[in-house]
């Protein structure tokens, strides 16, 4: 008969849903910082946006198009990779009034409103 595995103490169920708050906010922070990126007007690929903390570009950009509405351009290039080639990416941008339009939606949203626009 197999004993039952009872808890660590001082775990419970409440330090599980403290990770997931953290990660959450901890999304909302890289898409902040990686929408901040686009608004500047940088173009990225997915080995910048690496070097920026953000480990699935597309995914971010999937999830920033949806949440504002918007459309990124974007083009395959090709870049160096480490072994002395060349890898072919995704590079993603916002034209300018992709970015107007990402800047009124903050304007107007009460919760992001009070954070300044980059």
């Amino acid at each position: 008969m197999m004993e039952e595995k009872k808890a660590a103490p001082g775990k419970s169920s409440s330090n599980r849903s403290n990770s997931s708050n953290t990660n959450t906010r901890k999304a909302r922070g890289k898409l902040e910082s990686m929408m901040s990126r686009f608004l500047n007007g940088e173009r990225i690929h997915r080995f910048q946006a690496e070097q920026m903390g953000d480990h699935v570009l597309p995914s971010s950009v999937a999830t920033l198009q949806r949440k504002f509405g918007i459309q990124f351009r974007r083009v395959r290039v090709k870049v160096p990779n480490r072994f002395g080639g060349e890898t072919s990416v995704m590079e993603y941008w916002l034209d300018p009034q992709q970015q107007a339009d990402v800047r009124r939606w903050i304007a107007d949203d009460p919760v992001t409103s009070s954070a300044p626009a980059q």
